[in-house]
Parts: structure tokens; C-alpha cells; sequence
């Protein structure tokens, strides 16, 4: 006998949404910190920031772990199992599941990848936010979403659909409406020296940190979609409303192209004589998310006397416990984005998700409007509901049809 693991199909939707809003705060939680303790409190080390950041994932399968084993009857190691066999599916060619063994170099290689693809973006979005102001980077980062469908079209031979192509620019011309007209900037209070100090000098870079942000989202943007098409286990929408084997219409197909891919190893099973079911909602991501913090902690640890030899970055650490606990606020918001996008990736798949995202601009332009000089605008209140309106023409175009 089998142990049965809990089921997670009824759970993808409900949890996903969950997600989906905590990954929106979260994103707010990281550029707000991150803005601060560069700008505000002087602490301008985003190599630092990135690294400290991108090490706590390795937390995340740990505690998802432990959350099962306080929650779940379900001893470890049957979730170990789980996880091993939904692997051997997703990284081994359809033909050889019966006969490779584990795909342990395969799977090396891809951590390392994408260990890349997450930290060099990443890397870029950390010292932009130091460079130009947070609304610029932020609308800039999310215009991913565009590049996103544009390289599922061109990688995967998508059809041009109409009805997604405008939603994507719909909701790109939300974000121009709200960075650039979204808010109004109130006069400080003369006595008010530090807030007039901040309006004088401004960002200081913004052209610099336009650009990085802008090659950053490019770089994001292909990350999303190999991952989707490498690593995610395909229960997304896009993925599961298509025939079997690879076709036009087929955007993401197994990692060997084979025709006789059988849904059963596009979702990450086994049909071929292993009992196995699939891995709790989440783990899976979950731990290749922790794998790539563990990759980021062992890899770019070497660059810190490089940086600092080269007098790039001055390896210092937080200079008091005020900046210490801020920056673990920004690595409790990197851990809770980063999981849940990876996560989501998944369940909606690249596109859905990416369009998603933007709605991070319509609450970061509600943090300007309560915690700054700033008032909305009609432009701004008419930008975020295009974004809006553009997450739910492709949400419901999106779901499954019965």
C-alpha cells in the first residue's frame, strides 16, 4: 500500500489567489524597504542586499517541511518520495522514465541557470531603486509582462490572439497613465528641511536606473518563461487546455519536445508502473526555490572580495540594528514574492501571472499617495483601472474551458 498524500487539485485556485495577493504585498514590502535603506539611511550595498535576500530562500522548503510535519499525518519521507518521482518526470526524456536513473546533472545544470537568470536581474533591480525614483523602477520592471507574451509567441510559436495582445498593451498603457500622470506632488512645509532636501536632490541617476531597470525586465521576463517551460510542473490553464504532444497551439511542451509526452508527465506524474502521487500544493516550487538560494549562497560568495578589491562595493555590514531589521524586512519580502511567483507561474502560467504583477504599480501608487507628498490624479485613478481590467480579460480568458 501507498501512502495518499492530500490532495491538491481542489486547493490550486483557492491558494493560488492567496498567493497571488501576498506576492503583491510583498513586492510593495521589498522596493519600499529597499528604497529606504539605500536612499534614506545610506546603506547603498545592493550586492549585499541581493545576496542576503536571495540566501533566505533557502528557508523556504525547510519550513514548508515543517509546516507538513506539525499539520499532516503524512510521514516525510513519503513527500520526499513524492518530489524525487515528480523530478525523474519532469527532467527525464518521455522515452527513458523506465530506464535513466535520477536526472542529478540535469537538474544541477538547471539550478545553476537560473541561479543566474534570478540573481543578474535582481542584482540590476537592487541598484536601480538607488539610482531612480521607486514608481519609475516599478513600472519599468513590470512591463515583463509584455516581453513575457512576446517571447511565448516567438519561442513557442503561439498564435497572435488579439484579445491578449490588447490586454497586455491595455494594461501597459495603465502603467505609462499612473508613473506619468498618476500622482500630484503637494509643496513641502518650508520648515520641513529634510523634505525639502529630498524634493531638491531627487534620484540621483534616473536615466541609469531607468535603463538597468529596463534591461532587468527583459532578463525577467525570459526567466518566467524557461522556467514555465523547464521547470514548472505544467497545471497551469495555458498548459492543460491543449492536446497531447506538442502542436501549434501547444505553447509549453516536455523538456525533450517528444511527441508521445503524455499529460500525465506534463503535470509531473508517473504512468509508467510508479505509485506516486504528486507533491503537496507548493513543495515542488518550493524546493527548487530553496535550491537556488542555496546555489546563490555557495556561487556569488566569491564576488564579495572581488567587489570589494575593486573598490565596486565596499563590503560593509549594516552599521546599526535599525538598518539590520530592514533589510530583514526586505528579505521577508523577497522570500514571500519570489516563492509565490514561482509558485504561480505554474498554477496560471507566464502570462497571467506577469499581467498579474502590475497590479504591485496600482498599490505602490496608493503607498505614494499615504506616505508621501503626493495626491491622485484622474490619470492615475483611469491607469489603474486599465491594469486591472487587463488582469481580468486574461483571467478570464484563461480558465479552463468546461
Amino acid at each position: 500500500m501507498r501512502t495518499t498524500l492530500p490532495t491538491t487539485g481542489t486547493l490550486n485556485r483557492g491558494a493560488a489567489f492567496v498567493l497571488f495577493i501576498a506576492a503583491l504585498a510583498a513586492f510593495v514590502i521589498q522596493s519600499s524597504f529597499t528604497q529606504y535603506v539605500q536612499s534614506d539611511l545610506g546603506f547603498r550595498q545592493p550586492f549585499f542586499l541581493l545576496y542576503f535576500v536571495h540566501t533566505s530562500f533557502i528557508l523556504l522548503f525547510p519550513l514548508h517541511m515543517l509546516y507538513l510535519k506539525i499539520f499532516t499525518k503524512t510521514p516525510l519521507h513519503t513527500y520526499i518520495s513524492s518530489l524525487h518521482e515528480a523530478i525523474r518526470a519532469r527532467l527525464t526524456y518521455p522515452g527513458d522514465l523506465d530506464t535513466d536513473p535520477f536526472p542529478t546533472r540535469r537538474l544541477l545544470f538547471l539550478i545553476a541557470a537560473f541561479t543566474a537568470g534570478i540573481n543578474i536581474p535582481g542584482l540590476l533591480w537592487y541598484i536601480a531603486v538607488s539610482l531612480a525614483s521607486i514608481s519609475d523602477v516599478t513600472a519599468l520592471w513590470n512591463t515583463n509582462s509584455f516581453w513575457v507574451y512576446v517571447l511565448c509567441v516567438w519561442i513557442y510559436r503561439m498564435k497572435l490572439e488579439p484579445r491578449k495582445l490588447g490586454a497586455v498593451l491595455f494594461a501597459s498603457a495603465g502603467v505609462l497613465l499612473v508613473v506619468y500622470g498618476g500622482t500630484r506632488t503637494t509643496a513641502p512645509d518650508p520648515d520641513d528641511a529634510k523634505g525639502l532636501e529630498s524634493i531638491i536632490q531627487g534620484p540621483p541617476w534616473p536615466i541609469v536606473g531607468d535603463l538597468l531597470t529596463f534591461i532587468a525586465s527583459i532578463s525577467y521576463a525570459l526567466l518566467q518563461v524557461m522556467y514555465k517551460h523547464y521547470i514548472a510542473l505544467a497545471d497551469d490553464p495555458e498548459a492543460a487546455a491543449v492536446p497531447t504532444g506538442p502542436t501549434e497551439d501547444f505553447p509549453y511542451r516536455s523538456l525533450a519536445g517528444d511527441e508521445e509526452s503524455t499529460p500525465s508527465i506534463r503535470a509531473g506524474l508517473l504512468d509508467h508502473g510508479v505509485k506516486a502521487d504528486p507533491p503537496p500544493f507548493g513543495l515542488y516550487p518550493n524546493l527548487f526555490t530553496s535550491c537556488l538560494g542555496l546555489s546563490t549562497a555557495l556561487t556569488f560568495v566569491w564576488a564579495f572580495p572581488v567587489l570589494h578589491w575593486t573598490s565596486i562595493e565596499t563590503f560593509r555590514l549594516p552599521p546599526d540594528a535599525h538598518t539590520f531589521w530592514c533589510i530583514v524586512g526586505i528579505a521577508a519580502g523577497g522570500l514571500v514574492f519570489n516563492a509565490s511567483f514561482l509558485i504561480l507561474l505554474g498554477v496560471w502560467g507566464p502570462i497571467l501571472t506577469s499581467i498579474g504583477s502590475l497590479l504591485t504599480i496600482v498599490l505602490v501608487l496608493i503607498t505614494d499617495i499615504l506616505f508621501s507628498h503626493s495626491g491622485v490624479t484622474l490619470w492615475g485613478i483611469l491607469g489603474a483601472g486599465m491594469i486591472v481590467s487587463a488582469f481580468g480579460v486574461l483571467a478570464f480568458d484563461m480558465m479552463p474551458t468546461k
